[in-house]
């Protein structure tokens, strides 16, 4: 029997061992790139990488294999490599918080496996430089630990190690992170990054979780934005499966809009990296920038939803509802209104994004 994932994955079954074959090389030639895109239907399973001079062109699994649990991994959005996902993330040690503050563990349940036949994984992605949080934030996001879902609270250390990985898919990628000056911009990349490469959940830290919010919510849907007060689709909260074509024209505006910077120390975060971006990826996906509550089908037979309306929204999530003045503060954090370009020394001199690159190349090894 054969299931078919993409036009260059096959998988047969020998017995009790999965094996697949590869027919494309790395780009470099030095070894078979495998991942864990092979799944025995049950389970992600990680395969052994065969050097490039091995006779054998097969990867054993160790795992067994079920006839009938073949799943057609073609849609991307059924793949998500944990196992990277992991490697990222690093250790969740323990913090020491300053009086007044409160740690908030992150979760990853025991045997936790990408769930058949569901395109956006059961993964919350949140993202702060501290974790510990002020105690309306720790209870506020303590109710994001929906039943089932690994919680993953990323420090600056998880999300350096998400910048660092090879995206060949996105060029400039890594170049245009010079162009980026605030801790908001690289917070704004980042979400896209994670939810591109992993898919899941993303919501900012202040954030309250919304009635409607719940596994059914998600469990039939490939991609899911709230209408902003704005009108346009939300980037403070957006969930999406793995390689999602949003996420894709979404990063690849940022990256565009960061290289036509002219002063990077002046450029208006909202627009460049922020919901900005989001509104224009949407855009190239069904059309419009404002889409209205409702399923949209869009390109790779992929599809979007959009839900609530204009104006203010509380039922799927309560924008801004675990800060108060002086949160952000306290956790040794700026709030991306405060971040404010005037108040930078360099924001009256010319910093072009391309000189900015320039300059990296011209110092590069020095």
């Amino acid at each position: 029997k054969v299931c078919e994932f993409s036009p260059e994955w096959y998988e047969t079954l020998e017995g009790n061992v999965t094996t697949a074959t590869v027919i494309n090389k790395d780009s470099y030639g030095m070894s078979l790139v495998i991942d864990t895109r092979i799944s025995d239907g049950n389970e992600q399973l990680q395969p052994q990488v065969l050097e490039d001079d091995s006779d054998d062109n097969q990867v054993y699994l160790s795992t067994p294999s079920d006839p009938s649990q073949c799943v057609d991994l073609n849609d991307a959005s059924y793949y998500v490599n944990l196992t990277s996902l992991r490697e990222v993330f690093g250790a969740d040690e323990d913090q020491e918080c300053v009086e007044g503050l409160k740690f908030l563990k992150s979760h990853f349940p025991h045997n936790f496996t990408a769930e058949e036949g569901r395109k956006i994984p059961k993964i919350v992605h949140l993202t702060s430089k501290s974790k510990c949080l002020t105690p309306k934030m720790h209870l506020g996001l303590s109710k994001w630990y929906l039943p089932d879902y690994a919680v993953m609270f990323h420090d600056d250390d998880a999300v350096e190690r998400l910048f660092e990985k090879d995206w060949p898919m996105f060029p400039l990628m890594k170049e245009v992170r010079s162009c980026i000056t605030t801790g908001a911009g690289k917070a704004d990349l980042w979400r896209y990054l994670v939810i591109w490469e992993y898919g899941g959940i993303y919501t900012d830290i202040d954030n309250g979780i919304g009635k409607l919010i719940n596994d059914t919510l998600f469990k039939d849907e490939d991609a899911l934005f709230e209408v902003e007060r704005g009108g346009f689709p939300s980037q403070y909260f957006f969930a999406a499966s793995p390689h999602h074509p949003v996420m894709y024209y979404t990063i690849q505006n940022t990256i565009s809009r960061l290289l036509e910077v002219t002063n990077v120390h002046r450029q208006y975060v909202p627009f460049v990296t922020g919901p900005g971006a989001v509104k224009t990826g949407v855009y190239n996906c069904v059309g419009d920038g404002y889409p209205a509550a409702g399923r949209y089908d869009i390109i790779g037979n992929r599809s979007l939803t959009m839900v609530g309306r204009r104006g203010k929204n509380t039922l799927y999530v309560q924008r801004d509802a675990l800060k108060n003045k002086d949160s952000f503060a306290q956790m040794n954090m700026t709030h991306y209104s405060n971040q404010d370009w005037r108040n930078n020394p360099n924001a009256t001199k010319m910093y072009e994004c391309y000189g900015v690159l320039y300059e990296d190349f011209m110092n590069y090894g020095k």
